[in-house]
């Protein structure tokens, strides 16, 4: 089944009056070269306002807003309905909220149906109005959309250095849930940086974009199934008191100083323990969330035939992303004990290309016997 997928170009501006509205100088021709490209892929709606640049594909349906709150409204009423959504429009990030209507008169709000009386003033006469920092759709939109669907954002900035463009876009990916945004500076409009969950960043050239979402948007997850039986969870058996674990837990305390801490105050990184049962590829690693070195799972089974990873936990915790690709590189490497990750490139072992975390394009993937890193994810030590 097709994809369909919604893209927002062009500016959304800031109603002033009736007759005015505040805007930028971006027409949306980039954003509308990209809907053309993923066209040819999936189904695509393009939303943007009157006067921007529209798409050329004729596929693609165009669709109107008028103004900044018809634009929000239009995502959030309509975000279920796409497999990924694509914010790239110039939004207006001042909105007019009072406005002075006569030379020393009183603060009143800002009516846009009807315009500014300016008659009420002299040439040159200075008036006061008060403006709002406008709210960020995009930490809104990903709440509305389904469970599965992708949300692209952009970021642009003007000649400031690399780290700040990666540290503000990376904001907006923890802040919205956002698969992937995209960072570029006007400077260089070229070329874009893919800022991903796991705070890895991606160069690519703008004629690559299309191919990087489409790879996400197509990509295959894995589920989790939470096993909580007794047998496991008290007695003599209990995996918690097990060898694997209290190794898992000696390993924790040798490695956690050297785990990296991004700005969002996120801990990156997982240690997974050879655990094997009945199966034969058990193991216990550490919990999915914002510190993934604070809790303990145990991964009984990865059924990569069905895309399910079938975990014993206390308290409900799923096992790291990681999980499905720490399963094939115990399956591939028969010796390995234990494996770290870290969220580093190590410039001694080979690269494989990113892919997202608990993906099977992320884990069925030829890999080398042996320690290796994933391009702009991290570095895996096989032990």
């Amino acid at each position: 089944m097709s994809k369909r997928i919604l893209i927002t170009g062009g500016p959304v501006y800031a109603k002033l009056d009736a007759v005015k509205v505040i805007t930028n100088a971006f027409k949306g021709g980039l954003m509308a070269k990209l809907a053309d490209e993923l066209a040819l892929k999936a189904e695509v709606d393009y939303l943007c306002s009157k006067g921007s640049t529209v798409p050329q594909n004729g596929n693609t349906v165009v669709l109107f807003h008028d103004g900044f709150y018809d634009y929000e409204e239009f995502l959030l009423t309509h975000a279920s309905e796409y497999d990924a959504i694509v914010l790239g429009a110039a939004v207006a990030n001042l909105l007019p909220v009072k406005w002075q209507l006569e030379s020393g008169g009183d603060m009143v709000d800002v009516n846009t149906s009807i315009k500014f009386p300016s008659h009420n003033f002299d040439p040159g006469e200075k008036i006061v109005m008060h403006w709002q920092i406008a709210p960020r759709i995009i930490n809104k939109v990903k709440h509305k959309m389904r469970k599965t669907g992708h949300l692209f954002g952009f970021k642009l900035l003007n000649n400031v250095p690399h780290d700040e463009l990666i540290s503000s876009a990376y904001k907006i990916v923890v802040a919205s849930g956002s698969t992937a945004v995209f960072a570029n500076d006007r400077q260089s409009l070229g070329t874009v940086y893919a800022v991903t969950k796991e705070r890895g960043e991606h160069e690519l050239l703008r004629d690559c974009l299309s191919t990087f979402i489409m790879e996400c948007v197509n990509d295959s997850y894995y589920s989790t199934v939470i096993e909580t039986s007794e047998k496991w969870l008290n007695g003599e058996e209990r995996w918690t008191e097990s060898l694997a674990m209290k190794k898992l837990n000696q390993l924790i305390r040798l490695h956690k100083f050297k785990f990296e801490k991004v700005e969002s105050g996120c801990l990156f990184g997982t240690i997974a323990v050879r655990d094997p049962d009945e199966y034969g590829d058990g193991f216990i690693t550490t919990c999915r969330g914002k510190n993934e070195l604070s809790g303990r799972v145990r991964v009984r089974h990865v059924d990569h035939n069905v895309r399910k990873v079938y975990v014993q936990t206390t308290d409900g915790s799923k096992a790291t992303l990681n999980a499905p690709l720490l399963d094939m590189i115990f399956r591939i490497n028969p010796c390995c004990e234990f494996v770290v990750h870290r969220h580093i490139q190590d410039p001694d072992l080979k690269t494989l290309p990113y892919a997202p975390p608990g993906t099977t394009r992320d884990s069925i993937r030829a890999m080398p016997s042996g320690s290796f890193n994933i391009e702009g994810h991290g570095v895996f030590y096989i032990y």
